[in-house]
């Protein structure tokens, strides 16, 4: 089955790997296919090895890193390198307002990656990774 190319029109909410127009930007995609919210999977190129997904790339890269802001940063970039379709959906909906309209509540342990728009450390790093790609396009 082949990727799209583009996703349709998706208002800002909760981005998370329970909602079938948002989980695609989270990062544990395959939790996402398995509950049948996607129908791919999203496998990701980070430090040149494959991962089955972002949360996965994360939670081995974890022991590395000290800033686990810049290695959820970085993995989002990866993502989108390898999904430009995801930076450019963005975009089609408002780009960075879009982001920062988002939320990301998963219910979970750590707080620190929840909250509404730019008060969750996920949506922080969605953001800069999103301006990145974005800064990186326009400079071609």
């Amino acid at each position: 089955m082949d990727l799209p190319k583009s996703l349709p029109k998706i208002l800002p909410g909760n981005i998370w790997s329970q909602d079938p127009h948002r989980a695609v930007f989270t990062n544990p995609t395959e939790i996402a296919y398995f509950r049948g919210t996607l129908k791919h999977h999203y496998p990701v190129w980070f430090k040149e090895r494959e991962y089955k997904d972002a949360e996965h790339a994360y939670k081995d890269n974890k022991p590395e890193y000290k800033d686990y802001y810049k290695l959820c940063t970085e993995i989002i970039i990866a993502k989108f390198e390898c999904y430009p379709f995801l930076a450019d959906t963005i975009e089609m909906n408002g780009g960075e307002d879009w982001i920062k309209a988002c939320s990301h509540h998963v219910y979970g342990k750590s707080k620190f990656w929840e909250g509404d728009g730019l008060k969750s450390g996920f949506i922080r790093c969605l953001l800069i990774a999103y301006q990145t790609i974005q800064s990186r396009k326009n400079s071609k």
